[in-house]
């Protein structure tokens, strides 16, 4: 028997009152965790007028003096609610006041007070040395000193300001300090990314709330108009809706349900198009019927928190038709299955109307699928993650201790000490070869010791299927495509010049039923997904699993692709497809891991996350406990070169012996390349250059000294850094952190890179290595072999780079603290 507690539900109220999303979301939680636990649940509201500064700052300290001790629980939603003191204070961010963070900008003013009075100076000063709840009394007490000698109305106390804006992130910054919050959750990954809403170092977990919409039967035929229903005003940009009604040619209504101030001149808008009806007010049990008679709802925020509407039209097997940048209708919009995701302009997103409009059996499906997809999100649930477990009444303690019991797929039911993880990936890594490989085997291979890790690889048709352990807490599922899978992916590269299975891996990923029979199976009791790449993400929505994910970026897929598909006519199709699967693996992500400070960045840019939300694990190493001295380096190589001279029948002189290894991946062809276009000028080297990538140039003429054995196995390719006098990684593209490098720089081998080669790796240019752009490359190659003892001081001392923040274990660690904050919590006991 479990004790039940009392909540209380925090929220401010309006001034002038108002009812809208955010206070049927606080009482639909209310209702919900009365109806479905034992728990008592309250709302209490205090007043909010955000008309001036005076008004926030009153409601800041009403809410700070707010005693909610009667309560075993609070919950509070939105600010100035979560200024409220409780030792168990959970906070659910709807958002903190928008207007004075990230639309800030639009009102044109400066983010830094140049105050003129003393009183706002000395106020200023008083945020600037106190940071905790305690410098809050004083002040108010300063505040409203000041507000009696300058008056609510002064320049310096303008709402919005910048001094306003000082004043309220300062406040969020006390009411939101890990110290005082014990859990933060958000309403949506887009709020959860947004810059600046949460502490530094802060991961919130995301909970979806549901609308309150009971769900329509199954359909037996396709809408017959087009319908949205929202609050008019800009921030819906509900004209561009009436503006994209004009590439609409086909003869389709839209019905626009809703009150709001711009409702006249939305009337006069749209008064040249007879198709456009607007419905005015629509009570609860019209409204349901309004979209589940309609083929499609266009909703097209700028920027929504989550987007009520779009769960609503879900309910009622209606697809809905968003934009890009419309925030978190996109987390449940996905592109051709539950929806259709738009440029915002007009004309794309009057296209995508018009598609649906001529195409109802299409529009039809994907409203079925996204019935399903909303369907997933519940009260239950989140109830479930936002109440903390039940404590049992009295203690029940046992004689006997037990041993905790640790989990894997075969163990559901049982108690359970360890989250675990599923990994979807394109891949095996029980005997890993390229840097993708090894990073997946090393890294999740270093997670196992915290979490059950199970990786599920959708690969070629050469593989047999299987389910084996890797090792301990690694096990690994092998799914072979079928023919079917095969033949198009082979058909598709044949277009594109290029292979493209890893593009088309979750596209295509239902002609391979065993894929998602795979991922149902094991992803049941996961705890959390990682995506070793973004390309399975369909695949990953398709499977429904109502578990977190991370997305493992090990490259800046967009950029990568732009840059290594030949210039066909195909190519633009396959770079949209590229850029819609990277945008929705970076933006739905819990969290997305990058391998570089540089693709973190960029990966913030392109997509429009926060850059705070991304963790930087690069690729590492497996540190050896002992490196070769110079001497027996010497003495490997020179029997390796007399070895290879009397095997291959070679007559020239062979003094020196440079390695390169690489996998069939266009940044490491072109890095070849430009070691064939060198060679000639070092002619008593030989080049080493191992690896898949060697059979792009089997029929390229190269100069004698450059040699391409062919993928090699590891315990050669640790024989042959042991015996090289240099290993070279003269990289010229691609993204992350380059493991090669890593991995010369652990064996103690002297190494020439080019500067990008070294992106994101802390070494020194002449003190760990030498750093070469590809015209001084042979210059740098002929150096490192001249002087001998200064190439080992400098690989000596990238050793300890290496070891010092590379080693695969602390990464791994790194990792395993990611997922403790994102995993799905362990079932209650």
């Amino acid at each position: 028997m479990v004790r039940a507690v009392k909540v209380g539900l925090l929220a401010p109220a309006a001034v002038p009152a108002t009812w809208g999303g955010a206070e049927r979301a606080v009482d639909g939680l209310r209702a919900a965790i009365e109806r479905l636990t034992s728990h008592e649940a309250e709302v209490v509201r205090l007043p909010v007028n955000e008309t001036t500064l005076t008004g926030i700052v009153g409601a800041y300290r009403d809410f700070s003096r707010l005693d909610v001790s009667r309560f075993d629980q609070v919950i509070s939603v939105k600010y100035p609610a979560w200024m409220a003191s409780h030792p168990l204070h959970t906070v659910l961010m709807f958002h903190p006041l928008r207007g004075l963070y990230d639309t800030y900008h639009l009102f044109g003013l400066p983010l830094h007070p140049s105050p003129q009075t003393p009183q706002v100076a000395a106020l200023r000063d008083h945020m600037t040395r106190q940071s905790e709840r305690s410098g809050l009394p004083e002040f108010f007490d300063r505040f409203a000193q000041a507000v009696v000698e300058l008056g609510s109305d002064h320049p310096d106390l303008a709402f919005p300001g910048p001094f306003s804006r000082e004043v309220v992130h300062w406040f969020d910054r006390i009411a939101l300090a890990p110290g005082e919050v014990n859990r933060h959750f958000a309403l949506s990954r887009t709020v959860a990314n947004r810059a600046d809403y949460f502490p530094p170092g802060v991961r919130p977990r995301v909970v979806y709330l549901p609308g309150d919409l009971d769900p329509a039967p199954p359909r037996t035929q396709a809408g017959r108009y087009l319908f949205t229903a929202s609050r008019l005003d800009g921030a819906k940009r509900l004209d561009l809706v009436i503006d994209a009604m004009a590439h609409v040619a086909t003869d389709v209504t839209l019905k626009i349900a809703g009150t709001g101030p711009l409702d006249r001149q939305l009337r006069e808008r749209a008064a040249h198009d007879p198709r456009i009806e607007f419905c005015g007010f629509v009570p609860d049990d019209a409204l349901r019927t309004m979209y589940a008679d309609a083929l499609a709802v266009p909703f097209v925020p700028d920027d929504e928190d989550l987007g009520l509407v779009v769960l609503e039209a879900f309910s009622q097997a209606t697809p809905v038709v968003t934009c890009t940048d419309s925030g978190g209708p996109t987390e449940f919009v996905h592109d051709g299955v539950t929806g259709l995701v738009a440029a915002p302009n007009p004309s794309s997103l009057g296209q995508a109307l018009d598609r649906l409009a001529r195409d109802p059996g299409s529009a039809a499906e994907m409203g079925r699928a996204a019935q399903a997809r909303g369907a997933r999100v519940t009260w239950a649930r989140a109830v479930d993650a936002l109440l903390p477990p039940p404590a049992p009444e009295l203690p029940i303690v046992s004689a006997v201790a037990t041993a905790p019991v640790r989990r894997s797929g075969s163990s559901a039911g049982r108690p359970r000490t360890r989250p675990k993880v599923l990994v979807l990936a394109t891949f095996t890594i029980d005997a890993p070869r390229h840097g993708g490989e090894l990073r997946a085997r090393n890294l999740y291979g270093a997670l196992a010791e915290h979490a059950d890790v199970h990786l599920i690889g959708l690969v070629g048709r050469e593989f047999l299927p299987s389910t084996s352990t890797v090792a301990p807490g690694l096990d690994q599922t092998v799914v072979p495509r079928t023919l079917a899978h095969s033949t198009a992916d082979d058909e598709a590269s044949a277009s594109a010049q290029l292979p493209v299975t890893d593009i088309l891996s979750g596209i295509n990923h239902a002609l391979t039923p065993a894929f998602a029979q795979a991922i149902a199976r094991e992803g049941a009791d996961a705890d959390l997904v990682v995506l070793a790449e973004p390309y399975l993400h369909p695949a990953l929505v398709d499977a429904g699993l109502d578990v977190p994910f991370i997305y493992d970026a090990y490259n800046v897929e967009s950029i990568l692709k732009e840059r290594s598909l030949p210039a066909t006519d195909v190519k633009a199709d396959f770079l949209h497809q590229v850029r819609q699967i990277e945008r929705a693996a970076v933006t739905e992500a819990g969290a997305v891991v990058a391998c570089s400070a540089d693709d973190a960045a960029a990966l913030a840019g392109i997509y429009g996350r926060n850059l705070a939300s991304f963790v930087v694990i690069p690729n590492g190493t497996t540190i050896r406990d002992r490196i070769l001295s110079a001497e027996e380096r010497a003495e490997r190589s020179r029997r390796w070169r007399e070895r290879y001279r009397r095997d291959a029948g070679v007559g020239r002189r062979i003094d020196h012996l440079a390695v390169f290894f690489g996998s069939w991946h266009p940044p490491n062809l072109d890095a070849a390349e430009m070691i064939i276009e060198l060679a000639d000028q070092l002619p008593h080297v030989m080049f080493l250059l191992c690896g898949h990538h060697g059979e792009h140039f089997r029929a390229t003429p190269t100069p004698p000294n450059v040699v391409f054995p062919g993928t090699v196995t590891n315990g050669a390719k640790t024989a042959l850094l042991d015996a090289a006098d240099v290993a070279l990684n003269p990289m010229r593209s691609g993204s992350g952190t380059n493991l090669k490098l890593i991995e010369y720089l652990t064996a103690g081998v002297p190494v020439v890179s080019t500067p990008f080669g070294a992106r994101g790796v802390e070494v020194v240019d002449g003190e760990h290595l030498l750093l070469a752009p590809p015209e001084r490359f042979a210059d740098a190659i002929a150096t490192v072999l001249a002087d001998p003892e200064a190439a080992r001081r400098r690989a000596e001392a990238g050793r300890d780079v290496a070891r010092a923040g590379y080693d695969w274990s602390s990464l791994g660690d790194q990792l395993s603290a990611l997922v403790a904050d994102l995993a799905r919590p362990l079932a209650r006991q």
